[in-house]
């Protein structure tokens, strides 16, 4: 399912006091049953992302100097920019 976006049905808690709780992220994966990923791990790993999350300037600059690229090698075009 890399770099395909899907919508998160639930959170969910699992563990014990003492053991600790976990968050999992619960989607629907492909076949009938549910998926379920940590969801801090995938936080920090970047495989979960918040499109609503504001970003640094260091990383606004990081993103506009890749799509520089991408339009120097003609990997993208002007018109696929804007989509």
């Amino acid at each position: 399912m890399a770099g395909k976006p899907i919508v998160i049905d639930k959170l969910k808690t699992y563990g014990n006091k003492k053991s600790r709780y976990k968050m999992y992220a619960q989607f629907k994966g492909y076949g009938l049953l549910p998926v379920l990923i940590d969801y801090e791990t995938a936080l920090e790993l970047g495989e979960i992302k918040n499109p609503d999350k504001k970003i640094t300037r260091e990383q606004a600059l990081a993103q506009l100097k890749e799509a520089k690229k991408l339009l120097d090698l003609e990997v993208l075009t002007q018109k696929n920019m804007k989509n």
